[in-house]
């Protein structure tokens, strides 16, 4: 994921290629904490994917491989912490973004708000979904919440994830 996000999109297929293989190699009833690890093995798998996919700027491709994660991460047994740690919908809302499909990222963004109220990677995915909608007054709102979340942070993003374009400018 790091070598993608970083433009070494060709690194990325080749330290891919090497997870699969060491995928390969997890017992079937290996487990991760509270769900089987090939369960949430499989959520990186669409995730690495969807993460090249969308260092290559192919949004369709990047957003069916995430949501594909989606699926898998909303079937995980409820642990806390969670066995997948950093909500899938926090790419997918930033490919919808890139793409152009502010309704799209919009709708990802409040499913994942509903499952993970006041976070603040989703709250500003959502305030800049809005605000490309033209939906000023509720994005104005929604950032208000954004800068109470990251009011003590001594970082505050400019993406939901750090693999958009400029996100930790």
């Amino acid at each position: 994921v790091a070598l993608a996000a970083t433009g070494k999109v060709e690194d990325a297929v080749a330290e891919r290629a090497k997870f699969a293989q060491a995928v390969a190699d997890v017992p079937k009833e290996a487990m991760a904490q509270q769900n089987p690890a090939h369960n949430v093995l499989k959520i990186a798998a669409h995730v690495v994917d969807g993460e090249i996919a969308y260092a290559r700027r192919d949004f369709k491709s990047a957003a069916e491989e995430l949501k594909a994660a989606v699926v898998l991460e909303d079937n995980l047994r409820y642990i806390e912490p969670p066995d997948w740690m950093v909500p899938v919908r926090h790419t997918l809302g930033a490919v919808y973004l890139d793409a152009d499909q502010p309704a799209d990222a919009e709708r990802v963004y409040r499913e994942d708000l509903t499952r993970w109220p006041k976070n603040g990677w989703s709250l500003l995915g959502l305030t800049k979904a809005l605000e490309r909608q033209g939906k000023k007054a509720e994005a104005a709102q929604i950032n208000k919440e954004y800068e109470a979340a990251w009011e003590q942070a001594d970082f505050k993003p400019h993406a939901s994830c750090m693999c958009a374009p400029l996100a930790g400018r």
